[in-house]
């Protein structure tokens, strides 16, 4: 289980903060889409139940880690799930990059 502390969400501000609500929203969005209770999903990620509930709050800023296994456990894309909080939808994605 992931241990959070309260200082991740201290003195952000307040587009970051909107920020946070709206990724919130969007993993609730999916989860409930599929049916899935939070104590589920942190099951299926091996995250808590409280710290998925405070990340739908926008209560918490959860590393990219977090977010993939979310993002795995929910079956779709890291993308769809961070796609909202993009302030420039329309740029070019960068190349991949080679692991050889």
């Amino acid at each position: 289980m992931l241990v959070v502390s309260d200082r991740d969400t201290q003195r952000l501000s307040p587009d970051h903060e909107a920020a946070l609500t709206l990724l919130g929203a969007t993993i609730q969005h999916h989860r409930q889409q599929q049916g899935l209770s939070q104590r589920t999903l942190a099951v299926h990620t091996g995250l808590s139940h409280t710290y998925i509930s405070q990340i739908e709050q926008g209560k918490r800023n959860p590393t990219i880690l977090s977010l993939r296994s979310i993002a795995d456990a929910l079956h779709i894309s890291l993308c769809l799930l961070i796609a909202p909080l993009d302030p420039f939808p329309g740029a070019a994605v960068p190349p991949a990059v080679n692991s050889g």
